[in-house]
């Protein structure tokens, strides 16, 4: 049975809340709860007094029972149930009505997770294809948030962290990294268990137009007849992200095996249809993903 999100927070924090007493051994403060949720994945903030900082600067409410909330609301569903897990274990032998009540929506005595959705077909349809796109985005979109973080990481750190997320998101499947297909080792492989490709994909550093064509190129060296759906990261570290985004629309519809732009969910994630190299008729489409990181290291 899904789970009623909205309810479970709230009877979350009023068990964690404590009605305000700080000595009450259920009571977590701001940065005891940062500090339980952080070792679950890079999408939760890793440090409580940068979070602050961050969300004082930017004129947000400091408010516990709200940025709480939004901490959880902000990450795939499948790291929002190993968070409550993690909230369980750490109130220890501490019980009462209110928390049974919360670990039964998450099953017997809060010991069931929720199952990531199972692909109806080993293979990648378009509303499969959406799913893994919107959790890279969710993903980009997260990690451009949080600079102390992308700050310390490179072009296969940036990967390793979407990879670990694309584990989470189908049932029957794995994602992993520099995986053999065809001509190479791709930077982002997941599989059904029935052994078909659902998804291939290529981080990269944006280094220019140039730069970008031969990722496509490389891109494309990877995939066979039967993978029509992919897509190209790239990772923009340049502070002038809106000279970028145009360089790459003006670069993208140069390459050779370029047929027609598909769907454009916003500047930074649009779609485009090309021929496969060698099989003019074969059609592949490749999201162009851009993720902005300032000063991100080389």
């Amino acid at each position: 049975m899904p789970i009623n999100w909205e309810q479970a927070y709230h009877r979350l924090f009023d068990i964690i809340d404590a009605d305000g007493n700080k000595e009450a051994p259920q009571y977590f403060t701001g940065s005891k709860f940062i500090n339980t949720l952080k070792g679950i994945s890079y999408n939760f903030p890793q440090n409580y007094s940068r979070y602050i900082e961050t969300r004082t600067n930017q004129k947000q409410s400091t408010s516990r029972r709200l940025y709480y909330q939004e901490i959880l609301d902000n990450v795939p569903e499948a790291e929002r149930v190993a968070a409550y897990k993690a909230i369980f274990a750490e109130l220890g032998t501490f019980t009462n009505d209110r928390l049974t009540e919360l670990k039964r929506m998450f099953g017997d005595g809060g010991d069931e997770t929720i199952r990531a959705v199972a692909p109806a077909d080993p293979v990648m349809s378009y509303n499969n294809y959406q799913i893994i796109l919107q959790t890279l985005r969710r993903a980009i979109l997260s990690l451009e948030q949080k600079p102390d973080l992308y700050s310390v990481m490179g072009e296969e750190q940036m990967r390793d962290y979407l990879i670990g997320l694309l584990e989470h998101t189908f049932q029957n499947t794995t994602a992993t990294r520099e995986s053999f297909n065809r001509a190479g080792r791709t930077d982002i492989l997941v599989r059904h268990a029935s052994g078909n490709n659902l998804f291939v994909a290529e981080c990269k550093n944006w280094t220019g137009q140039a730069g970008m064509l031969a990722a496509v190129n490389q891109l494309m060296g990877y995939l066979t007849y039967r993978d029509n759906k992919a897509a190209l990261l790239l990772f923009v570290d340049r502070a002038d992200i809106t000279t970028v985004l145009n360089r790459i629309d003006e670069a993208i519809i140069t390459h050779m095996n370029y047929k027609r732009s598909g769907e454009v969910t916003n500047r930074a994630s649009k779609s485009h249809v090309f021929s496969l190299p060698g099989d003019p008729d074969g059609e592949v489409t490749i999201e162009i993903m851009v993720g902005h990181f300032p000063q991100l290291n080389p």
